[in-house]
């Protein structure tokens, strides 16, 4: 078995049981247990709950360009039990995963994730377009010549106010 199907496996088992630890039976609402992020992982990463297609609600002023993603909204890694066709990867050296906007131009640093199965908000004083397309890239760090990031589709979503 090739190193990196046995980190698939293992980390593939200790998804499965941390979900069956969490979620104590199908009738139970509880989240998975987070699981560190660590070197030759595949992960997906979720905007506001999905891996393609996001919505992104944006604050924009009457007949501005730009606004600001409203608050309640979120970014997210997950490690899936099997792996879809498109995945990141951590590669060699990742301990972490960082969410950031591209090719938004962004004063706001990425948002850091250590572990998966956390959501964590966009930040609000993040600067974006009122409406159109584009990419929220999720990159492990460090990064290294077998790390793969994962990029989610997005569609911002003006609000006048």
């Amino acid at each position: 078995m090739s190193n990196r199907l046995r980190h698939v496996v293992r980390l593939g088992g200790a998804v499965a049981a941390a979900a069956a630890v969490s979620f104590g039976g199908a009738a139970s609402a509880v989240p998975p247990v987070p699981l560190k992020i660590a070197p030759h992982q595949y992960f997906v990463g979720l905007v506001n709950g999905r891996t393609s297609d996001a919505v992104i609600a944006v604050a924009c002023p009457f007949g501005a360009l730009t606004g600001h993603p409203l608050p309640g909204q979120t970014f997210e890694v997950e490690a899936p039990l099997a792996i879809p066709s498109t995945t990141g990867y951590t590669g060699s050296a990742a301990h972490a995963i960082t969410a950031s906007f591209a090719p938004v131009p962004s004063t706001v640093p990425g948002v850091v994730f250590r572990t998966y199965f956390t959501k964590k908000a966009i930040p609000t004083s993040t600067v974006v377009p009122c409406s159109g397309a584009g990419l929220v890239e999720f990159t492990p760090v460090p990064g290294s010549p077998t790390a793969q990031s994962f990029g989610v589709t997005v569609t911002f979503g003006n609000v006048t106010v």
